[in-house]
């Protein structure tokens, strides 16, 4: 029995040695020159990675592909595999492996649940460790000195293990270069004095990565005790309530980055006491309070007390408050003094909810900031578009100005303009600023001014619902940077530009100012862009422009280096193009060009008489034409020093590759030798003959169409109707279709429909109560006459007149020659002499049933009693 236990075993070991051989043969090298998969990779120009990852592998391989020539081995992927643990020597003596080159090693998501002491043996040039996503427990799935062979490990990433402590796991790390753990923060995880060991150690990431990843209600004052070093540590996402005002006390002297992001529950009063710790902090220079306030929750007032810690932190440069959910900041904020850090100069406030309130009258005393980002607000009107009052008004003047030019602090300011110039006071030493994605909807009709701008560069205004663009600025005349795109603009005024004198870059993309620029009497004109001299870049694409009115709008862009107006409508280029020698890109893709004109392949040729040329044009896209007519143009896209961007052209009826020098040359002389030969009489031939054997087919089709044109209008109206019986009688919806002039409604309603239908029964269609809605006159008649058993025809002189009535009168002839039944009865409602009458009248009289209106009253009721058995019959 024991021998066959031990056969069994054997057998299996080989199988499983077997398996795992077979999915080491689809291991896969890759070069790794300037490809990454974490921040945290060394790699090296030329070094290969060899790719084990996600093949069902139970052990380690110990046989490799083989490693290419004259490269480096810096990377090992055995994620996503099966190894339970890792054994002693698991890269030792592996065929085609350099274990002394290998700097990253992934064993992430694995099932590890244990590492032997030995397991990392021979990896010494090991900088990057990730084993994240495995079962490994502290201490107990590791063994002692198991990280003893990585003696210059930097990082090591340990995430979605079940650590539970890091008591010890200082000393183990000791003998490593350790600058950075990615760990998960347990509930009484604490980093106690064992970690002052390693000096290197200046990278922290307790951040959970999944929603169950950190749950940690309460950091503690003793967690960080022993990280005196620590640079930057990250704890977002953990689902924290509070952290006790002395736990960053021990990070106070080295601390630069400190990302609390992420944890709903904390809100800006619990932040205040976890800054308690970092008072009069020199060191901390970044902070991250996104979203610690529940995306649930009402609005957010920032109030003073919120920030008093804050204030106190004297090296801090960025503080990034997304989502929060903030709708106003308390006015003792900005008044006297701003209350953030002097130090302070880039503030993001995005996914906010800004609204109006009187902080916004002191947002200028924030002197020291530089840059602020307000994108991606929830609200549809301007919060600091608000009128500054100068000191010398009286109250009165105030109140005045204010229901003069204040804004309205509701969400619609269509109502409302302002007839002199608003002014808006920003902080003097902004140089930056986006609000794009924020529904901004305020009135542009007025003259503004905008204090305190000298300094600003980049103004972002993209993504939002700025529709016409009028008025004047002023202030801004130092701006550089402006993006206007994506807001549903239509109208620019002609001075909405003229202060903006040192503007650089200009994006009105995205919007619909074709119809302006397109204009005959548009007062756009060349008037837009007349200030605009020191512009460089301009991008007017996807503007939906077919023209400009005006041939000579760029003429005054004298430093233009880039013009984008690709994902427009233009079909022909026949502007005058600017005074500029430094143009270098022309975008006109994605447009309907054919061609281009001898003017712009001019000027574009004057740019490039060096022999040094750097000037490209976009032609991707476009429905080129190569043909007889465009044959100089593609001769100069051939012969040009400009760079012409292409792909494809139109040669009869077919597209044709001319993206390459090649192509176009054979296109060229495809055209040359055989399409641009004079064929003249060819074509004078083939034109007359076309023309008599047109003309021949036109007059026969027209005699067909005409003498059946009754039947061709029954058979399009009726093909979805028509259906056999064979055996049966058709069942009718209705018994009679009526078919009168407009005059004789009220007849229809007050005589016929109570003599028929109430006292005999009958069940009429009538046009003014039957018809269909949402269908057509035609298709309405059509569907009465089909479903009726007869066609009364009610002739009087208004009937011969009416194109309707003449109308129905040949669908129930169509129909009763069509079903091959007698359903035409017709009724003279009046004397009409016989010359009068049309000859399809006559020819009805002649073969239909017809009745007479009788002229006396007494005789009415024989009259319907007849047409009802005539009906019937």
């Amino acid at each position: 029995m024991n021998h066959i236990l031990v056969l069994f075993g054997t057998i299996v070991a080989v199988a499983c040695v077997t398996i795992a051989q077979a999915a080491a043969d689809d291991c896969k090298i890759d070069y790794m020159a300037n490809q990454t998969k974490s921040s945290k990779e060394y790699i090296a120009e030329g070094c290969y990675s060899v790719r084990c990852d996600n093949l069902s592998l139970t052990e380690v391989p110990k046989d490799y592909p083989d490693p290419p020539t004259n490269k480096s081995l810096c990377f090992l992927d055995l994620s996503w595999n099966n190894f339970d643990q890792l054994k002693n020597n698991s890269f030792v003596n592996a065929a085609n492996l350099n274990t002394s080159l290998i700097r990253n090693l992934y064993l992430d998501n694995s099932n590890i649940s244990y590492i032997s002491s030995n397991a990392f043996l021979g990896l010494s040039s090991l900088l990057y460790l990730n084993l994240s996503g495995n079962n490994l427990i502290w201490p107990s799935g590791f063994g002692k000195g198991v990280f003893k062979p990585l003696s210059n490990l930097t990082y090591l990433n340990v995430k979605e293990n079940n650590l539970q402590t890091f008591e010890g796991l200082g000393v183990e790390l000791g003998y490593t270069k350790l600058g950075g753990i990615y760990a998960e923060l347990c509930a009484n995880c604490t980093f106690g004095k064992e970690f002052e060991q390693l000096e290197h150690l200046v990278n922290l990431s307790l951040s959970g990565r999944s929603k169950d990843a950190c749950n940690v209600s309460v950091i503690h004052n003793n967690t960080f005790e022993g990280l005196t070093k620590l640079q930057r540590l990250w704890i977002s996402s953990c689902n924290i309530e509070e952290i006790e005002a002395n736990t960053f006390s021990p990070l106070k002297e080295n601390l630069t980055l400190l990302d609390i992001s992420y944890n709903e529950k904390l809100n800006f009063t619990r932040m205040n006491t976890a800054l308690y710790g970092l008072r009069n902090s020199s060191k901390l220079q970044i902070l991250n309070v996104n979203r610690i306030h529940n995306v649930h929750d009402i609005g957010v007032a920032v109030k003073g007390c919120d920030l008093e810690n804050l204030r106190t932190l004297r090296a801090l440069t960025t503080l990034h408050m997304d989502l929060n959910k903030i709708e106003i900041f308390e006015e003792e904020i900005f008044n006297p003094i701003s209350m953030f850090p002097s130090s302070l100069r880039d503030l993001t406030l995005s996914g906010n909810r800004l609204s109006f309130g009187n902080y916004i009258n002191f947002i200028h005393n924030a002197t020291n900031i530089t840059c602020l980002d307000m994108s991606r607000q929830h609200l549809y009107y301007d919060p600091f578009l608000y009128e500054h009052f100068e000191p010398e008004n009286t109250q009165e003047e105030s109140i005045v100005a204010d229901e003069k030019c204040m804004l309205n602090k509701t969400l619609d300011f269509s109502k409302y303009t302002c007839n002199d110039s608003c002014f808006v006071c920003i902080p003097p030493n902004l140089r930056r600023v986006k609000w794009r994605k924020s529904f901004l909807n305020f009135n542009t009709e007025m003259n503004l001014h905008i204090c305190g701008a000298s300094k600003l560069l980049n103004l972002d205004l993209s993504f939002n619902l700025l529709t016409k663009l009028k008025g004047s600025i002023t202030g801004l005349e130092n701006l550089q940077h402006l993006d206007l795109s994506e807001n549903y603009c239509s109208e620019v005024a002609p001075a909405f530009f003229d202060n903006f004198r040192n503007l650089e870059h200009l994006n009105i993309s995205g919007n619909i100012l074709g119809v302006a620029f397109g204009q005959t009497s548009s007062y756009l004109s060349n008037k837009i862009f007349r200030n605009l001299t020191q512009i460089t870049d301009l991008d007017l694409s996807n503007n939906r422009i077919e023209r400009f009115s005006d041939r000579h709008i760029f003429k005054g862009l004298r430093n233009i280096k880039f013009m984008y107006l690709h994902s427009n409508l233009m079909g022909d280029w026949k502007y005058a193009m600017p005074k500029s020698k430094s143009l270098k890109l022309l975008d006109l893709s994605r447009n309907k060009l054919s061609t281009l004109s001898n003017k712009l392949r001019a000027y574009l040729d004057t740019l490039c008489q060096g022999t040094h040329c750097n000037v490209s044009l976009i032609l991707k896209n476009n429905p080129l034409e190569c043909s007889c007519k465009t044959l100089p143009f593609l001769k100069w896209m051939l012969s040009t020093k400009v760079d012409v961007e292409r792909d494809e052209c139109k040669f009869n009826a077919e597209q044709r590759n001319i993206s390459g020098n090649e192509a176009l040359h054979t296109m060229i002389e495809t055209l040359e030798n055989k399409e641009c030969l004079d064929k003249s009489w060819q074509t004078w031939t083939v034109g007359i003959i076309c023309a008599i054997v047109g003309c021949f087919m036109s007059i026969v089709i027209g005699v067909v169409v005409y003498r059946y044109r009754w039947k061709l209008r029954y058979i399009y109206y009726s093909r979805n109707r028509r259906f056999n019986h064979e055996g049966f009688e058709r069942l009718f919806e209705n018994d009679a279709f009526v078919s009168y002039s407009k005059c004789k409604a009220s007849f229809i309603k007050n005589n016929m429909v109570p003599s028929l239908e109430e006292q005999r029964g009958l069940r009429l269609w009538v046009a003014d109560r039957n018809s269909i809605p949402g269908t057509s006159i035609a298709e309405t008649i059509t569907h009465g006459i089909y479903n009726s058993r007869k066609s009364v025809l009610l002739i009087d002189t208004d009937y011969l007149k009416d194109s309707w009535c003449d109308y129905e009168m040949n669908m129930v002839h169509v129909e009763s020659t069509e079903a091959k039944r007698k359903l035409i009865i017709i009724v003279l409602m009046e004397n009409i002499p016989l010359e009068n009458l049309p000859i399809n009248v006559m020819r009805f009289l002649r073969s239909e049933r017809s009745l007479e209106y009788p002229e006396h009253g007494h005789d009415l009721d024989v009259f319907w009693t007849n047409l009802a058995d005539e009906i019937m019959s």
